[in-house]
């Protein structure tokens, strides 16, 4: 393991010892500016219509509401036949199991 990070380390110092190299842009500044203005507006642009967005967010709240409903439902079922509070955690799991 030394062995590795003696040669990383070797590595790094002769990369930070290296001469750089001046980058020189072949577009001029107007160029550059409506390129990215151009690649900012994309990101910024929705991907899914506002239309799916609502029909998807209306079906979560649905499909929550029917395991809300569901679940209260199997508890309630599981708590009638019980005696104990502290059993009918355990039956309902039981329950799930044997259906």
């Amino acid at each position: 393991m030394d062995s590795l990070n003696d040669a990383l380390l070797r590595l790094l110092r002769s990369a930070a010892r290296a001469p750089r190299r001046e980058t020189k842009s072949d577009l001029s500044l107007a160029v550059e500016a409506r390129v990215l203005a151009g690649w900012r507006s994309s990101e910024s642009a929705d991907p899914l219509p506002a239309g799916v967005l609502s029909l998807l967010r209306r079906g979560l709240v649905f499909a929550c509401a029917v395991m809300l409903a569901a679940v209260a439902l199997s508890v309630v079922q599981v708590h009638r036949g019980t005696s104990s509070l502290w059993t009918a955690p355990l039956e309902l799991v039981d329950a799930s199991y044997l259906r």
